[in-house]
């Protein structure tokens, strides 16, 4: 049991209904089922801290998803498969075979990843992250007929995705779309 940084009242551990895993992982839009252990103040109800199961799982089951949906992958977005593939900003224009300039660019909005580079990066993207979510579909021949197609949203409206954790066996332990 942890203190209370507000209060100094002990904490209790809880089980978060919906988590918003978004500012966590980088990504907007996602949220995180029957999976958080938050520890809370009954006192105050300060959230001191949360425990994600096997994150590196839901990052890559969010990456996965993301790589299979056909919507252009915005800047924050290849931030995040970036990310979640380990690279820093040289190393991932290295294996794009791009400067870091056109990286920063894509990254920040102020340029758009071409339909090619962008089935490129979601197919090798999908086949490094798969094995850390297995029970996600991917399938690179789908990316590779995939037409890429534009957002018909506001420039701020997010695809949005909620994920459970299955617990099914303690060594199967893996990510899924809540669908």
């Amino acid at each position: 049991m942890e203190k209370c940084s507000r209060c100094g009242a002990e904490t209790r551990e809880r089980l978060a209904g919906v988590y918003d895993a978004s500012k966590l992982l980088g990504i907007s839009g996602i949220t995180v089922r029957d999976a958080v252990r938050e520890e809370v103040c009954p006192r105050c109800g300060q959230v001191e801290g949360a425990l994600i199961p096997d994150l590196q799982g839901l990052t890559a089951a969010v990456g996965l998803w993301r790589v299979m949906d056909s919507h252009k992958l915005r800047g924050e977005e290849i931030n995040f498969l970036r990310k979640a593939l380990e690279y820093t900003g040289k190393e991932f224009a290295s294996r794009m075979e791009v400067r870091p300039e056109a990286v920063s660019r894509w990254q920040g909005g102020t340029d758009i990843m071409g339909p090619r580079t962008e089935k490129l990066l979601r197919i090798a993207a999908g086949c490094e992250l798969w094995p850390f979510a297995h029970r996600m579909p991917f399938n690179p021949s789908v990316i590779w007929k995939m037409k890429i197609t534009p957002w018909k949203r506001t420039p701020d409206e997010v695809l949005a995705m909620e994920f459970v954790f299955i617990g099914d066996q303690p060594d199967r332990e893996k990510w899924n779309t809540a669908a």
